[in-house]
């Protein structure tokens, strides 16, 4: 069986490559980072991140990228799919995806739904854009329960959380 946990950072944020990044290198440890197109090298607005730094700048998120990092997309705008027309919805999609292959030259092949939401004929419409999508962004505190859901999300990440995670890793 493999106990591999899959280590997502949510929203490309400043935090992940000045806290994250370092640490993941010194354990030889890579990560996936959904990114909001829109708001890469920017302030975040959205009103549930409003106390978070900036987002990452594209040297920062390529620098990442050439140590193994993979890239999914977060969308452009980062707003709940559950509230998007199949034409926002779209946009989207094909916005973010459009923005990685030109701005970064890596093909993402995951969607990571903002808030984790969308609205079940939504699903297909997602992956008619991306292979596969992670659904749910619960972080989950609890690292014993980490190995059965096979992946840790990280928003604000903790240097001493994401230590705790790389011991159950092993």
């Amino acid at each position: 069986m493999d106990n591999k946990i899959k280590l997502y950072f949510d929203d490309g944020l400043l935090d992940t490559y000045l806290n994250a990044f370092p640490i993941c290198q010194q354990y030889g440890v890579t990560g996936i980072l959904a990114i909001v197109t829109g708001y890469v090298g920017k302030k975040i607005d959205w009103e549930d991140h409003v106390d978070l730094d900036c987002c990452m700048n594209i040297q920062q998120i390529k620098e990442m990228v050439s140590q193994g990092w993979t890239i999914a997309s977060h969308s452009v705008t980062h707003r709940n799919l559950t509230n998007l027309s199949g034409e926002e919805l779209r946009w989207e999609l094909e916005e973010s995806k459009n923005w990685i292959i030109k701005n970064l030259e890596v093909q993402p092949i995951e969607f990571v739904p903002p808030y984790g939401k969308y609205k079940r004929h939504q699903k297909s419409i997602i992956l008619q854009h991306y292979q596969f999508f992670r659904s749910n962004s619960i972080i989950d505190r609890t690292f014993s329960r980490l190995i059965k859901k096979k992946y840790a999300v990280f928003h604000k990440c903790s240097k001493r959380e994401l230590l705790k995670c790389l011991g159950v890793m092993g």
